[in-house]
């Protein structure tokens, strides 16, 4: 499996944001939601990707200038960090004056085996209520003081929980065992990952029995071991099983150290089971389930 688990950062302005709430297609390529989006007048797909803070540009197609920061990421390579501002586009929504992070993104575009100009980050999204619909390869974007995008469904969440802040994107806590862990919630992630130096603590609810590649930033990737990760508690709801390659995340270093005490990431091997709804602004995310198999993720306690 060829996946891609990336953390990228940026200082982030909006000038401002004008747009009602929008529709936005999708494609579904290779475990990533690829939107068609346009920065000043370059457009392209970009992969959302609420596990990175900001907009990231693939610097292949945008020159910026140094800030003499780098990043590392899951498979250890160091990266210069640059940066742009950049106006933003997506359907009817616009964004002025975003300052975004340029990075090596080219080995993406080689995995997916299409182009990809960029990431689109968790912040970006900040002030909006997000719908994932699998289904239809549709994203919904509402204001967040608006009414709730769950709540004109009609329908009550088969999950919903609360997130955190940390290093700019959204933060789950979870228990396994008796160990606290804080998962990113990351939809640019085609499976989900955890610190491999949990390992042995969590050995009693680990099963080994593989490897993933994975493709981080720069230009490498990597095998890391794959397999599952049982009995994990969110709040009230219980997931028996789910899928997981261990990564090193003592190699994950950005601008913000809040971030390196992520044990690891939810990505769409998790999601894919789910009608998601996030509503940035309040920190909730909820879960109504689209397919035989989403019981088997996540159920109430």
């Amino acid at each position: 499996m060829t996946t891609r688990i990336l953390a990228a950062f940026a200082i982030f302005s909006v000038g401002y944001v004008q747009g009602k709430a929008t529709s936005i297609p999708f494609r579904m390529l290779k475990n990533s939601i690829l939107i068609e989006a346009t920065v000043n007048d370059v457009s392209g797909y970009f992969i959302l990707d609420t596990g990175t803070p900001y907009l990231v540009l693939n610097n292949h197609y945008f020159k910026g200038q140094p800030t003499g920061k780098k990043v590392i990421g899951l498979i250890g390579q160091e990266v210069d960090i640059y940066k742009k501002e950049v106006d933003l586009s997506m359907g009817n929504l616009k964004w002025f004056r975003v300052e975004a992070t340029l990075l090596p993104l080219n080995h993406l575009s080689q995995a997916k085996g299409v182009t990809i100009m960029g990431l689109i980050g968790a912040s970006v999204l900040k002030t909006y209520e997000l719908v994932i619909d699998l289904d239809n390869r549709k994203l919904e974007l509402v204001k967040a003081n608006k009414a709730s995008v769950a709540e004109r469904y009609g329908e009550t969440p088969d999950a919903a929980f609360k997130f955190i802040w940390r290093g700019g994107i959204p933060v789950i806590k979870t228990m396994v065992g008796d160990e606290t862990l804080l998962f990113g919630f990351d939809t640019g992630a085609g499976v989900n990952a955890i610190d491999k130096k949990k390992s042995e603590q969590l050995a009693d609810h680990l099963t080994i029995n593989g490897e993933a590649r994975v493709v981080g930033i720069g230009q490498g990737n990597q095998s890391m071991p794959s397999g599952s990760i049982h009995n994990v508690i969110i709040e009230n709801y219980y997931c028996p099983e789910m899928r997981v390659v261990l990564a090193q995340m003592a190699r994950f270093r950005g601008f913000d150290n809040e971030l390196n005490i992520v044990d690891g990431f939810f990505g769409y091997e998790f999601l894919k089971h789910f009608r998601t709804v996030v509503n940035f602004k309040k920190g909730t995310i909820s879960l109504y389930h689209r397919d035989s198999l989403a019981t088997a993720y996540i159920v109430a306690r």
